[in-house]
């Protein structure tokens, strides 16, 4: 990105490879053993939660950024 002018398109782009890298994140933590009850693993827990909340915010900011475009864009 150095040098490249910052423009909408380029957010849209990079939260899109943002959702494809935590998409990635989830499929491995799917595959992943978290044990039971005492055994179970709290840091995966934890990871878990903080990917979801990563994956709902970015999934939010492709929403607004696909409801929003024309605007965005200066076009309107």
């Amino acid at each position: 990105m150095t040098g490249e002018k910052f423009t909408i398109d380029v957010l849209q782009n990079d939260v899109a490879n943002l959702s494809e890298l935590i998409e990635a994140v989830r499929d491995v933590l799917a595959g992943m053993d978290y044990g039971a009850g005492e055994g179970r693993n709290r840091e995966l827990d934890r990871v878990n939660g903080l990917v979801c909340v990563a994956a709902a915010t970015i999934e939010t900011l492709n929403s607004n950024i696909d409801r929003n475009y024309t605007t965005l864009k200066g076009c309107a």
